[in-house]
């Protein structure tokens, strides 16, 4: 299975250096990172796209893969799948129910439903 994020200690295992050092290139570089609690402290992961090439093909080789195997996983869909009213939809309807389609809405809710698409695509597009 494909990650999209890594830690230092996992990247640094895959390029045969130490932590330390990963965490050095990784500031001088300025890769794109978030801390996560793991173990009663702090770790940080980085995002596996926007790492630099010689990372990603140590990686997918890691895996068994090519490097463009790798890179084509990583890409989000550009294509919403779903047409739904995201203004009316919280999923929490008894039973599951089906949302209403998209075509019923007014003006309003369209214009919402596509703002509310945008906020879940950018946060889709960070991984």
């Amino acid at each position: 299975m494909i990650s999209k994020w890594l830690s230092a200690n996992e990247i640094a295992s895959l390029m045969g250096i130490t932590s330390r050092g990963l965490r050095k290139r990784a500031d001088i570089e300025n890769w794109l990172s978030l801390n996560q609690k793991a173990n009663g402290g702090i770790r940080r992961i980085y995002q596996l796209a926007a790492l630099p090439e010689d990372i990603q093909r140590a990686y997918a080789e890691s895996l068994s893969i090519s490097l463009d195997e790798l890179q084509g996983a990583l890409k989000p869909a550009s294509i919403c799948e779903k047409k739904v009213v995201l203004a009316n939809y919280n999923g929490r309807k008894e039973g599951g129910g089906e949302p209403p389609p998209l075509e019923t809405a007014n003006d309003k809710k369209r214009r919402t439903a596509k703002l509310r698409a945008k906020v879940i695509h950018a946060w889709d597009a960070t991984g």
